[in-house]
């Protein structure tokens, strides 16, 4: 299942709120933009170069992005663990 697919299903289902569901895209977006940022733990996603680009953009801290990214992350992966977003609706 592609990324769209988990995200969408993740916030149909209340796993992922509107806003983490767009704090973890734009986050992605960072890393794609700099594939060098892509290390550390959860994919690079919470990484400091990544979650500045990010915090930046949003006007907080870059540690309130790491913290509220990893936080999305754990909730995905919780919902994932327990076959709650699975299979994902058309």
């Amino acid at each position: 299942m592609e990324l769209l697919g988990v995200l969408a299903a993740a916030r149909r289902r209340g796993v992922i709120s509107a806003r983490e569901r767009r704090l973890l895209l734009e986050l992605v977006g960072a890393c794609r933009a700099r594939p060098g940022m892509v290390t550390g733990r959860n994919g690079g996603l919470t990484n400091r170069a990544a979650a500045g680009v990010v915090a930046r953009r949003w006007g907080v801290a870059e540690v309130t992005i790491r913290r509220r990214a990893a936080r999305a992350i754990g909730s995905l992966a919780g919902a994932g663990s327990r076959r709650e977003l699975w299979p994902v609706p058309a």
